[in-house]
């Protein structure tokens, strides 16, 4: 199960891919992803930008995330620290359904719109 990892790689473009230089594949996102990983000042979740021990906790989570584990599933957050970090990276808006809730991730200066989804067992691109 790496819906989380492949719903985020198909929501790649393939310019953000060859800024990443990875191809689409989920081991080497998340390969990438520890490797760029940074605080994420720019971000605002629910409209409200990021407090500095969350961004802490969050850089600590991609740091710490055990890459051999992708296919056994993620626990993804309402402010999860891998999309927090593509919104930095890459200026996204992103709207996230989760469990029915409406969550808002959005780079203060959004160069395009993404949207997913979650349930409690699965995840996906789109609205």
């Amino acid at each position: 199960m790496s819906c989380f990892f492949d719903g985020l790689l198909a929501e790649l473009t393939d310019e953000e891919l060859k800024v990443l230089e990875i191809k689409r594949s989920s081991p080497e996102l998340i390969k990438i992803l520890k490797l760029v990983n940074k605080p994420t000042p720019n971000v605002l979740w629910q409209g409200k930008y990021l407090k500095n021990k969350t961004m802490l906790d969050n850089l600590e989570h991609v740091k710490s995330y055990d890459a051999k584990t992708y296919k056994n599933g993620y626990l993804t957050s309402s402010a999860d620290p891998f999309m927090l970090l593509l919104c930095e990276l890459f200026c996204w808006d992103i709207t996230f359904k989760y469990n029915g809730t409406i969550i808002n991730m959005r780079h203060r200066s959004p160069l395009r719109k993404c949207y997913f989804s979650a349930s409690r067992t699965h995840f996906e691109r789109g609205r």
